[in-house]
């Protein structure tokens, strides 16, 4: 199983989308700026009428959380399945998908362009996806790009820099 890249659309999002190694998975809004990108799974999570123009041509690689007329070859998120092993913790496109790469047995996940700093709607989201990525851990190794948002400094509290 290759390495995987989970793209959000925060800082940095064009770098994951130029890398060759790694599988990519995408968030629609972010796919829609870079489409050339290769990506294998574009997530849109959700219900149509919200969606960029275009994503009609992309149904063979969309993956949706809901079945509807028209989108039968678009792949479906098991968000039963994800509940019942992770709790109800899905508060962002991300936790969706973070969840489902470690469902899926992927050992190595970047997340990139996944910054969460926002008070407003990425607050909430992003104290989930920690809770999400602590469970990760212990399963994959979990890669954030130190100019994400998500960086946290590698030094415990209570611990000056300068001591060894």
């Amino acid at each position: 199983m290759r390495p995987l890249s989970i793209i959000g659309r925060g800082r940095d999002f064009l770098i994951a989308a130029e890398d060759a190694i790694r599988e990519k998975w995408i968030v629609s809004s972010a796919y829609f700026k870079i489409p050339t990108c290769g990506a294998e799974k574009i997530f849109q999570l959700h219900r149509p009428g919200s969606w960029e123009p275009g994503i009609d041509r992309i149904r063979g690689r969309l993956v949706v959380a809901w079945d509807a007329p028209g989108y039968e070859a678009c792949e479906r998120l098991p968000v039963e399945l994800l509940i019942e092993r992770f709790g109800r913790i899905f508060a962002s496109s991300i936790s969706w998908m973070l969840a489902y790469a470690l469902l899926l047995g992927y050992q190595d996940i970047a997340l990139c362009g996944v910054d969460m700093q926002a008070q407003g709607e990425y607050g909430p989201q992003r104290d989930y996806l920690f809770y999400l990525m602590g469970l990760a851990k212990a399963q994959a190794n979990i890669i954030i790009p130190k100019t994400s948002g998500l960086w946290m400094p590698p030094i415990a509290y209570g611990i000056r820099e300068d001591r060894a």
